[in-house]
């Protein structure tokens, strides 16, 4: 997967990235204008059918506010050299667009996600080419929780866990342990999952552990949950409990309730109260 470190770059004035950059569509709105389009993109969908659609309710934080980071690695040439790439794909394509800023993700996450970078650059770390199926780091996934600032950290890669994984651990949290130097954020767990299969999905099903805890401790409402790199979770915490707060809502008291298809069963719990 080749790019070059600047081409990508959009021309937009809130992120150097936009509107090249696919991880985001409105950035060049106002939030309420935002709003606005999506509400009516909901009621032209759903008035028709019977619907009766109440006014949208915007989230109280618009930027920073995503604890969970899902991102390819790719790769640029410079002569003999071959330099590690990772952001989002670029809009419409596979191609990297090489990471320097993001408005939308978790500050904490992007500067853990720029030290590993910088650890395979220094590493020289074979970077996955989905032409070929050559090379080894795929994806980084990160989350974080709100409550208690922990972070884990998941390399997806292309081959099983390497024999010499724990001399690559040591420079790997010494960047990341700089990176997080004076925030409240922490890492608690590095994480490899395999996937070596020729894909656009990106986990596999092999999970095994470079270092500390396969888990994050959330908190949402009276319930923690133990977050893992592949666990299904809101990822606007400053969002979810106003969503679930309508859902709880609508159900009568004295309910039966069954919350299927639910992961965690986040929903179910918060609105058990009343059940």
């Amino acid at each position: 997967m080749q790019t070059t470190p600047n081409k990508y770059f959009g021309t937009g004035g809130i992120c150097r990235h936009f509107p090249l950059c696919g991880g985001c569509t409105f950035l060049d709105r106002p939030y309420s204008q935002e709003l606005s389009e999506k509400e009516e993109h909901v009621r032209s969908l759903l008035e028709p059918v019977g619907f009766e659609i109440g006014g949208i309710m915007g989230s109280p934080r618009t930027e920073g506010w995503r604890h969970k980071v899902q991102l390819p690695f790719g790769a640029w040439k410079s002569g003999k050299e071959v330099h590690p790439v990772m952001g989002c794909y670029a809009r419409d394509s596979h191609l990297v667009v090489d990471q320097q800023e993001c408005r939308i993700q978790d500050p904490d996450l992007t500067a853990t996600a720029f030290a590993v970078r910088q650890w395979a650059h220094r590493g020289a770390m074979p970077i996955y080419d989905e032409r070929t199926g050559n090379g080894f780091l795929r994806h980084i996934l990160l989350r974080k929780a709100s409550a208690t600032g922990e972070i884990l950290l998941g390399l997806v890669c292309n081959a099983r866990r390497p024999p010499h994984y724990r001399a690559m651990l040591k420079p790997l949290l010494e960047g990341v342990a700089k990176a997080l130097e004076g925030t409240d954020a922490k890492l608690v767990g590095v994480v490899q999952n395999t996937n070596m299969r020729d894909t656009n999905v990106v986990l596999g099903g092999l999970e095994e552990p470079w270092w500390g805890r396969n888990w994050i401790k959330e908190k949402l409402g009276e319930q923690t949950y133990h977050l893992e790199i592949s666990t299904f979770f809101q990822v606007n915490p400053f969002q979810t409990p106003r969503l679930y707060n309508l859902v709880r809502d609508a159900v009568p008291e004295g309910s039966r309730l069954l919350d299927a298809y639910c992961g965690l069963g986040t929903i179910g719990a918060w609105c058990a109260s009343k059940c």
